[in-house]
């Protein structure tokens, strides 16, 4: 850990900094530390790359299957099992239920994602997919206070981030992507 505490350093066959997630933007200098980051610029070319993959999906001599590669199948399975998850916790008609029903989902969410990944990407892998349960959990909302903003959203980029460093999507995935897992 680094000594903010906001950075973790995992073994592996290269060096992958992870990021804590958190709001840590309070005044101007913080907001210039971000500007500065790892994770921003991370953020920032993923973002620029994706608009430039989806400019391109749109224009009419675009063409590309519906189904995706392997790559994007197994994404899309990980975040299938997650909303099966969600639906297997979903309150009963009782509006007064939802609260701990959302607990229950993040419970689950928190308990079985790293198995999940696991799983879908190999036990080779195991040491670096320490970050993606974090990424994936947070990009489900806050468990105790069942707010969804920007750094939620900004999770599930850091998750998709993540796998193309991790080499789990790759640059033929980029138009499946935008197309199938943010759809």
């Amino acid at each position: 850990m680094d000594k903010d505490n906001t950075v973790i350093w995992f073994p592996a066959s290269a060096n992958l900094p992870v990021e804590i997630i958190g709001r840590r933007v309070y005044c101007r200098r913080d907001m210039l530390r971000w500007e500065c980051s790892q994770a921003q610029a991370d953020m920032r070319v993923f973002i620029e790359r994706m608009n430039v993959v989806l400019a391109e999906r749109y224009r009419p001599t675009a063409t590309a299957t519906p189904d995706g590669t392997e790559n994007v199948r197994k994404a899309a399975e990980v975040l299938g099992q997650v909303t099966q998850w969600a639906e297997l916790n979903r309150p009963a008609r009782n509006d007064f239920m939802v609260v701990p029903a959302f607990g229950k989902f993040h419970a689950m969410l928190r308990s079985k994602s790293h198995d999940l990944l696991v799983r879908m990407y190999g036990r080779p892998a195991e040491h670096r997919t320490v970050e993606l349960p974090a990424y994936l959990e947070k990009s489900f909302g806050d468990a105790d206070t069942m707010e969804y903003g920007p750094e939620h959203e900004i999770s599930f980029c850091m998750f998709l981030i993540a796998l193309f460093k991790l080499h789990h999507l790759t640059c033929a995935d980029e138009h499946y992507v935008v197309s199938v897992l943010f759809d």
